[in-house]
C-alpha cells in the first residue's frame, strides 16, 4: 500500500484496475482518549490502575501507557489505538466490543462507553456511516455510570494502590474481586 501511496504521490501511472484488488476481511480501528464524553469530550487526568490484556487473535493494541502511569496534560489525551481484525464486519464490531471491554484503562475517564455505544448502533452495524454519522446520532452520548460501577472502582483503585502481603485480608478481597466487572468491563488484573 505504501508503494503505491509512493507511486500515486509522485503522479506515477500504477499498474492495477480496481478488478485486480480483492478485499480479505473487515478491520476496525478505534482511538481510545482520557477524555469526558459527558463534557463535550473535554480531556482528562489520572492513573492508568490497569490497561488490561486480551488473549484473542486478530486484536492489536498500540500504546505506550502501562499499569500505574499518569496521564497528565502535557501529551494529547489519546492513550491507543485499538485495531482488530476479522474475515467479515460482523465479526469485526463482535470481536472490537470483546477488545474494548478487555483493554479497561481502569482508573481513567475514557471515551471507552461512547466507542461501545457507537459498535452497538444500528446504524453502524449497517455500515451506514458518513462524516456526519456522530452529529446525526446525539443518542451516542447517552452514558450511565452506577454508584455501584464508582463503588467497584473505588475498591479497585484501593486494592491497586494497598501493599499487601499474601494471604492477608486485603490479598484475599483483591482475589475475591478480580473477576468482577467494573463498568461493564472484565477486569484481568488488579
Amino acid at each position: 500500500l505504501v508503494y503505491y501511496q509512493i507511486l500515486v504521490a509522485r503522479g506515477d501511472k500504477i499498474e492495477l484496475s480496481q478488478s485486480d484488488i480483492q478485499q480479505r476481511g473487515h478491520a476496525i480501528e478505534v482511538r481510545i482518549y482520557a477524555e469526558d464524553p459527558d463534557n463535550n469530550f473535554f480531556p482528562t487526568t489520572g492513573m492508568v490502575l490497569t490497561v488490561g490484556e486480551h488473549t484473542r487473535p486478530g486484536v492489536r493494541l498500540d500504546t505506550g501507557v502501562k499499569n500505574g502511569d499518569m496521564v497528565g496534560v502535557s501529551f494529547d489525551p489519546m492513550v491507543a489505538k485499538l485495531i482488530t481484525y476479522a474475515s467479515n464486519r460482523d465479526m469485526c464490531i463482535g470481536k472490537m466490543n470483546h477488545a474494548i471491554k478487555d483493554y479497561s484503562f481502569l482508573g481513567l475517564k475514557s471515551n471507552r462507553e461512547y466507542l461501545l455505544n457507537v459498535l452497538s448502533n444500528e446504524d453502524f452495524i449497517a455500515g451506514e456511516t458518513f462524516t456526519d454519522f456522530v452529529k446525526n446520532h446525539p443518542e451516542l452520548n447517552d452514558i450511565q455510570t452506577t454508584d455501584e460501577q464508582l463503588a467497584k472502582v473505588a475498591l479497585a483503585h484501593y486494592l491497586n494502590t494497598k501493599k499487601t502481603s499474601k494471604g492477608s485480608a486485603n490479598s484475599q478481597v483483591r482475589e475475591q474481586v478480580a473477576g468482577e466487572d467494573y463498568f461493564g468491563f472484565r477486569s484481568h488484573r488488579l
